[in-house]
């Protein structure tokens, strides 16, 4: 008797879906999309396959050829389809028009299976800095971008809204954090507390893979905002090289004193 009522009422819940997703109304999510404005619409060719196969999907439901496990499968492809057809702005940075799966080339294959990154500049400059970038996947919320200092170039010290994960890819580079200057080689990567002041360096040319969340456009006027040489420097106002051993007391500079990885060379 329970198998029977739970294949009514399973049965009943699978129509119910069909029938909303066949009027373009609204599809059930444990994680349902974020509202956004009236003016942007869904695809229409996405919306058009859902129609049709929600039409499908309900017509053999009432043929009653559908056991309990296909037709919620069926449901479970069918709800996942229209969710990829919404212009919900947390999915569609990781999705193409057409509502599959963004996969996005940054590096090259080579015939060893070994990656090949180039080092030379990306298409977007990034506000303020001697460094470029190329926006790779996001949605607002989490992103990845490469991004390329020149030799000599990089980022003064600054502070962003989110947390950044860097991978260094190629080149050899620096990040000033909490009264230290670091050395950074390909292979490596670290963390960075966006509330935290920080400076990233290029000894050679530079390519770092960003990861962010809270995500902002990697030419974004708002992606960093610059701080004082002086937010960088140790509790007592001090400064070290870990690469060529010379440290600076405020109010001299490690430029100063003929350390070439200084953040000040920024400014």
């Amino acid at each position: 008797m329970i198998s029977i009522y739970l294949f009514t009422f399973r049965r009943k819940q699978l129509a119910s879906t069909v029938m909303r997703a066949s009027s373009g109304s609204p599809m059930p999510s444990d994680d349902p999309p974020v509202p956004v404005s009236g003016s942007e619409s869904v695809d229409a060719k996405l919306k058009s396959e859902v129609l049709e196969a929600a039409e499908a999907l309900r017509e053999r439901i009432a043929a009653g050829d559908l056991n309990v496990q296909e037709a919620l499968r069926l449901r479970d492809l069918l709800t996942n389809r229209m969710l990829a057809s919404s212009p919900n702005p947390h999915r569609s940075g990781f999705l193409d028009p057409d509502g599959t799966l963004r996969i996005v080339n940054w590096a090259e294959q080579t015939g060893d299976e070994t990656l090949r990154v180039p080092a030379s500049a990306r298409a977007l400059t990034m506000q303020g800095h001697l460094a470029s970038g190329e926006p790779l996947v996001g949605n607002g919320h989490l992103g990845a971008d490469v991004i390329r200092c020149a030799a000599g170039g990089g980022f003064a010290p600054h502070t962003h809204i989110g947390d950044h994960l860097l991978f260094v890819v190629s080149g050899k580079g620096t990040i000033t954090y909490d009264g230290r200057v670091y050395p950074t080689n390909p292979g490596q990567v670290y963390f960075v507390e966006g509330a935290v002041p920080h400076a990233v360096g290029a000894i050679t040319d530079h390519v770092l893979l960003s990861i962010g969340t809270p995500h902002r456009a990697v030419d974004a006027d708002d992606r960093q905002t610059i701080r004082e040489y002086e937010s960088v420097l140790a509790e007592f106002g001090s400064l070290r090289c870990e690469i060529c051993g010379i440290k600076a007391e405020a109010p001299e500079r490690l430029g100063d004193l003929g350390c070439p990885h200084c953040p000040s060379r920024f400014m």
